[in-house]
């Protein structure tokens, strides 16, 4: 037996279903909370013994947002938190993660701002959480840091 063709308003109805569902999945993917909510909120982030270093916004999407007022531009990455450390940036690799860095890289020229994707974890352990103030420490240098909340 041989199918019958389509007709043009049953493939049009398919695509209209398709493009509704892969829509909906989108949606859905992006507005699903990520972020630990105890993190989740815009900081002021310093050295223990330094002044100000700049402002770090951590979004419920998992991803956060480095600004340092000094400096034109920001720099927007993934973030999660394991349950020791508060982990910014990740690993990765691929075709996939080679095309976000050069589109990042073409968006970095023009507009000073970098997705920063695939460069690597900073893990650092949270030595103490409240609602307006965490502090942290980098394994790696001992350096002390802290996070005080300046805004939701």
């Amino acid at each position: 037996m041989t199918a019958l063709p389509q007709s043009p308003s049953r493939r049009r109805r398919l695509l209209i279903a398709i493009t509704l569902l892969v829509s909906v999945a989108l949606a859905a993917w992006r507005f699903t909370p990520r972020g630990d909510a105890g993190f989740v909120g815009t900081w002021s982030m310093s050295e223990e013994t330094k002044p100000e270093m700049g402002e770090l916004a951590l979004l419920s999407s998992g991803l956060g947002r480095w600004s340092n007022p000094g400096f034109p531009g920001s720099t927007t990455f993934p973030w999660h938190f394991d349950g020791e450390h508060l982990v910014l940036g990740n690993e990765s690799e691929g075709q996939v993660t080679r095309a976000i860095q050069v589109v990042s890289n073409w968006i970095h020229q023009l507009t000073s701002h970098e997705f920063a994707y695939g460069d690597g974890e900073e893990p650092y352990r949270v030595l103490r959480i409240s609602a307006d103030e965490i502090r942290l420490e980098d394994p790696s240098s001992q350096s002390k840091f802290i996070l005080r909340r300046v805004r939701d």
